[in-house]
């Protein structure tokens, strides 16, 4: 019986493909989750639902395309101070500015909370 032939040094091609074949699908996937609108939210679908934005809590919000969790928590936090009239009046908030605010302008409304009693 002959030995097998010796195996060069460092991994073999293979692997090495395989290795860099993995990084590309990890980096479309992770490109896709974070590029593409939220899980279930279908503006055009359903125009008629809309979130309040004076209401909604940082996990609704989080679903309007372009608001990820820190930006919700400083639309609650900014709303705090005081309620939303318009989109022009997002622009309070750091990190929305003209072009966000148009783009949610469609698919929020601004009433006001309940009164507490």
């Amino acid at each position: 019986m002959t030995p097998p032939p010796p195996q060069p040094h460092g991994l073999p091609v293979r692997a090495v493909l395989m290795t860099i074949i993995a990084t590309l699908l990890v980096a479309a996937v992770l490109t896709t989750a974070f590029t593409q609108p939220a899980p279930g939210w279908d503006p055009a679908a359903a125009p008629e639902a809309r979130v309040n934005i004076n209401t909604a809590d940082a996990a609704t919000l989080a679903l309007l395309s372009g608001i990820g969790p820190a930006l919700a928590e400083r639309i609650i936090e900014t709303r705090q101070q005081r309620p939303f009239t318009d989109a022009d009046d997002l622009q309070r908030v750091s990190g929305i500015g003209p072009t966000i605010a148009a783009r949610l302008a469609p698919h929020i409304v601004y009433a006001p909370e309940p009164a507490s009693h």
